[in-house]
């Protein structure tokens, strides 16, 4: 995992939605932090549903922006959304880094 999370800070910010708690906490090792950050991190991201380090009252002015320039909190952004008459959903989204893909929504017969 540690070389993962290196590889990610050389080509980005590491992404944290999605990390299971063992993972978090590796990544905060890995960044030098103690282990009981990953438990505020989770907490903040799954219960709080925090999107930005700001709203990390607990975490020092410091702390949030190393986390900031490492770490990263959004999900994807939806760019386009289309819909059809027969229902189906076009998404178009973008990653933090402005990758692009899509993905179409096409509702089964039942609804």
């Amino acid at each position: 995992m540690t070389q993962e999370i290196l590889g990610e800070v050389q080509t980005g910010k590491i992404p944290l939605k999605g990390r299971t708690l063992k993972e978090l906490s590796e990544i905060m090792v890995s960044l030098g932090e103690k282990s009981f950050r990953a438990k505020q991190i989770y907490h903040g991201l799954y219960v709080n549903r925090y999107e930005s380090w700001e709203q990390f009252t607990t975490f020092s002015k410091t702390l949030k922006e190393k986390l900031e320039g490492l770490c990263s909190l959004t999900q994807l952004t939806v760019v386009k959304h289309l819909k059809s008459v027969d229902g189906t959903q076009k998404f178009t989204f973008a990653s933090e880094q402005g990758k692009e893909f899509e993905a179409v929504w096409i509702p089964s017969g039942d609804g």
